[in-house]
């Protein structure tokens, strides 16, 4: 089954309009419905759309699809298919773990707490090349007006990448920000659990970077070749998609059409006219005027 898109118009509510298609697309009355995951690029619209969908199916005993953000889809799919999977620790620690490794590609400081804020963007350099799906080259000439610290930091780049993401592995332990590099490491057709996931629904995912789309690409592949469905939908103009929405199609190779006209859902609603007071500060300092008017100060 060939991956595509469904774009549903902005005029349209798009989760009750999304949550009516997936209730004709999956046997909710069925417990394989399960495994059938809708992921969201957000933990919020989640949650909106499993409100909906149980609203819809009020009253009535149902199963119901497993319904996930995409952070919560990138770990729940990573502790599927790695047979040692690493222990997650908070963001917060992850200075302290580069700040060890400096030793070994020969940073010493007397004063490590001065490498603490250079420290923290050059994590932040990493965590950007990993979403591109690549390795961060040293910077042979550095910007002179940069702390002697920093520069040297620059110099070695990629050695001081290499040796923290060795760190890691050693240690066993990883970090949110750095699952889809993980996940790709270990990702192969025989580890995809088939028989945990019948389908996969991706709602609002756009602009996506190199590490994302390659990750998203193979997982496509996996499916066409077993023949289950992966969907793909979109809030826009069928018509005349925006140049951000029609990249991301072109990126990921997928054909598009507008969502089936008796899916969506349009709310009606009254015109509403709402006032607001707030302080704008002419008229306030004219107030103030009047108030101290026959005071000596």
């Amino acid at each position: 089954m060939k991956s595509k898109a469904y774009l549903i118009s902005p005029s349209s509510h798009f989760l009750k309009s999304l949550a009516n298609f997936l209730r004709s697309e999956i046997n909710l009355r069925h417990p394989e419905a399960t495994k059938h995951w809708v992921i969201f690029s957000t933990k919020r619209a989640a949650l909106f759309f499993k409100y909906y969908l149980l609203q819809k199916e009020k009253g009535h005993s149902f199963f119901l699809p497993k319904i996930l953000s995409w952070e919560e889809f990138l770990k729940e799919l990573y502790l599927q298919i790695t047979p040692a999977p690493r222990l997650f620790l908070p963001e917060g620690g992850k200075i302290l773990i580069f700040l060890q490794t400096l030793p070994s590609i020969g940073i010493h400081w007397e004063e490590p707490e001065k490498l603490l804020f250079w420290g923290a963007r050059f994590l932040e350099v990493f965590e950007e090349f990993e979403k591109e799906g690549k390795i961060p080259q040293d910077l042979l000439y550095p910007p002179e007006t940069l702390p002697e610290q920093a520069k040297y930091l620059f110099e070695r780049l990629s050695k001081s990448y290499k040796a923290y993401k060795e760190h890691l592995k050693r240690l066993g332990i990883s970090f949110p920000s750095e699952i889809l590099s993980n996940l790709r490491e270990n990702l192969s057709p025989e580890r995809i659990p088939l028989n945990l996931i019948k389908g996969l629904y991706f709602a609002g995912f756009v602009a996506l970077r190199e590490g994302e789309r390659a990750f998203l690409r193979e997982i496509m592949k996996y499916f066409e070749e077993k023949d289950l469905p992966l969907l793909f939908f979109f809030e826009d103009n069928p018509n005349s998609p925006h140049p951000l929405i029609k990249k991301t199609l072109n990126d990921l190779a997928l054909t598009y059409a507008g969502l089936p006209r008796f899916y969506l859902e349009q709310e009606e609603r009254e015109p509403k006219v709402f006032l607001f007071s707030f302080p704008e500060q002419e008229s306030e300092m004219q107030k103030l005027r009047e108030h101290f008017e026959g005071y000596q100060i």
